[in-house]
């Protein structure tokens, strides 16, 4: 049901791309921070953290990403500690000179810390995702993407949808909320861009 609600997000960014009066390119080199708070369907667990991830061009198509996540909270008498990190290569292509449909392809580490007894648990696995991200004025900028991520033989399919806000060429403000089966995230985030 979320892909169809998503693959129509989608339309409309692209729809929103064709109206642009933006002549500015969609960014690609920047680092940012921002708190992160999550829900997880069905559970107590509604952890809140942090989030700090970069991009970087190395050509007129490829770039990297890297992101780390920490988020924590209390079930009961147990502390949780949930941490992420992503390391991967995209590659972008430009559709109109404020559009830009784009595919990454990550590696992904998650770790699970239990206070008390219990045992930790971690995974690794991998992530393909593909997205369009668009300027839709010269301050706004506006991505969805679709992921497909498996960790440990654990798959899931992930919609981000995200909107940053230009101040000037190098700093801005974005708001993000990502959708997995059972579980959403809300972002808020600073960003500089070089």
């Amino acid at each position: 049901m979320f892909r169809k609600r998503f693959l129509a997000v989608l339309a409309a960014i692209a729809g929103f791309s064709t109206h642009s009066t933006a002549n500015v390119e969609p960014d690609f080199s920047y680092v940012e921070g921002g708190i992160v708070k999550s829900d997880v369907e069905d559970t107590a667990f509604s952890p809140i953290g942090f989030s700090i991830s970069g991009s970087a061009v190395f050509t007129d198509m490829l770039y990297g990403v890297v992101q780390y996540k920490s988020t924590s909270d209390d079930i009961g008498s147990i502390d949780l500690d949930y941490n992420e990190t992503t390391l991967g290569l995209g590659a972008r292509f430009m559709l109109t000179n404020s559009t830009v449909a784009y595919t990454e392809l990550a590696h992904e580490a998650k770790e699970f810390e239990y206070s008390g007894n219990f045992e930790d648990v971690d995974g690794n696995g991998f992530s393909l995702s593909a997205g369009i991200r668009t300027n839709v004025t010269e301050s706004l900028e506006l991505d969805g993407k679709l992921s497909y991520q498996d960790v440990e033989d654990d798959s899931d399919t992930i919609v981000k949808l995200a909107a940053n806000y230009y101040f000037n060429a190098n700093v801005a403000v974005g708001v993000s909320y990502t959708l997995l089966e059972k579980q959403d995230t809300f972002m808020l985030n600073g960003r500089y861009s070089f």
